[in-house]
């Protein structure tokens, strides 16, 4: 499983600066982009580099569809998995 994830991380990574050095005006598949290469390094153990990715997508999707949208609210759900994978469980979300 291991080398499958290293496999996406580095062909999102092309994919992400290609989108962000042309400007494109999608930044919804920009902040999605941003969140699922998060996700991988969550998925690896890397949750510095997973916290950094989620919070420039949720960031982008504040700006862009507010804070009462399902796009942020579930960048906020996985901050609060990176929150639990780092042993900091007063900051995560409970449902």
């Amino acid at each position: 499983m291991q080398g499958k994830l290293s496999e996406a991380k580095t062909a999102l990574a092309p994919a992400i600066d290609a989108t962000a050095a042309r400007r494109e005006t999608n930044e919804v598949l920009f902040a999605m982009g941003l969140r699922l290469q998060g996700m991988t390094h969550l998925f690896e153990g890397d949750t510095a580099q997973a916290r950094t990715l989620i919070k420039q997508s949720s960031e982008i999707l504040k700006k862009i569809a507010g804070t009462e949208s399902s796009l942020y609210g579930a960048n906020l759900w996985l901050e609060s998995l990176v929150a639990s994978a780092e042993g900091k469980y007063e900051n995560a979300i409970w449902a």
